[in-house]
């Protein structure tokens, strides 16, 4: 078999040029893309060399068309010989593509392993990366896939109740929720229905005094009562509550008899979960608190854990909102909106406000 090589500005110009010396015949082996020239006072050009030889009658006749033929070949040569191409080059091919994508996938997911990313979100995130840079595609997939409790942060209901195991930071959390409501304006008082922890009253009644917050202690549903009719003026109401557990029924009615006194239309739970915690934990918490109707998230004690990958691929896989995060004990500070910018951050971006 007789083989020609074309030389020519480019693939198309040197395929044009094999059809017209040599006819529809033509069968294209390889390709070569190059630059020629390029010193002091020229200008660098392209060049490609093409290869080809003409189709036998066998061929033909197995069946395959002249034309059919030709684009199965001119496919093939749209792709470079990769020994005669630079690494970079190279990571443009569809031979070494597959390869490139690869690693980064391994390398993607080693990072959402890493920051304690799991399924489904991490699935989800490695089913759609991009070709940009790794963390910022990631971070970019959890914002679109992770939604903010806007409305809770910014417009919440009448009553905000927050739910969590004993220990979780409720109580701090709502006095930070209490300063930082105040200062958008929205009248706010404080309830707590923690009799059972040592000082859980006289801790928020410190907080409350301090930034001149009503607070209200109720330790039973008549106590309810009373403080529900003397928080009507405000505009939004905290309600801070005590930690329960699968084994204490009997706490757990009662909780049940003093929040069920509230207006369910004008009322929203917020779970608020450790960050430090692992995937069963938070699992098994919500299990507890799922008939309330939890509708967002508050991730706490974020100074005491190493990131927020847990809290983020639970909310993806409850669907539930993330509302805020705190990260020490100072009130009224150390509490912030969950949002975008919050999770470039925590990933190691300079956010540029």
């Amino acid at each position: 078999m007789k083989y020609i090589t074309i030389t020519s500005s480019s693939f198309e110009e040197a395929l044009k040029k094999a059809h017209s010396e040599y006819g529809d015949e033509v069968r294209v082996l390889s390709r070569r893309d190059y630059t020629v020239g390029g010193g002091l006072f020229s200008k660098k050009k392209t060049r490609c060399d093409l290869t080809i030889y003409l189709s036998s009658q066998a061929e033909r006749d197995m069946g395959r068309t002249d034309e059919a033929s030709m684009k199965e070949f001119e496919k093939e040569a749209q792709t470079p010989d990769p020994g005669t191409l630079s690494s970079s080059e190279r990571l443009n091919t569809e031979v070494f593509r597959g390869a490139f994508d690869s690693k980064r996938s391994e390398q993607a997911e080693k990072l959402l392993i890493e920051n304690d990313i799991f399924d489904p979100l991490k699935s989800e995130i490695l089913s759609t990366i991009g070709s940009g840079d790794i963390n910022m595609e990631i971070a970019t997939r959890i914002i679109k896939l992770c939604p903010f409790a806007r409305d809770v942060q910014i417009h919440p209901k009448k009553n905000l109740v927050l739910l969590g195991p004993t220990g979780s930071g409720k109580t701090t959390t709502s006095a930070k929720l209490a300063v930082l409501y105040g200062s958008q304006s929205i009248s706010t008082a404080l309830v707590s229905l923690d009799s059972f922890k040592v000082g859980a009253f006289s801790q928020l009644k410190g907080f409350c005094d301090a930034f001149a917050i009503p607070f209200f202690p109720v330790e039973d549903e008549s106590g309810m009562l009373m403080a529900l009719e003397e928080v009507k003026s405000s505009s939004l109401v905290i309600i801070d509550t005590m930690g329960i557990s699968p084994r204490e029924l009997s706490l757990n009615l009662k909780l049940k008899g003093m929040l069920g006194l509230l207006d369910k239309s004008e009322t929203e739970y917020l779970l608020v979960l450790p960050a430090s915690l692992r995937k069963q934990e938070m699992e098994n918490i919500l299990a507890r608190y799922r008939d309330y109707g939890v509708a967002a998230v508050i991730a706490t004690k974020l100074d005491e854990s190493s990131g927020i990958g847990d809290i983020i691929s639970f909310c993806y896989e409850n669907e539930l909102a993330l509302a805020f995060l705190t990260n020490g004990q100072h009130v009224p500070g150390d509490i912030e909106k969950a949002s975008s910018t919050m999770i470039l951050r925590i990933f190691g971006f300079q956010v540029l406000i």
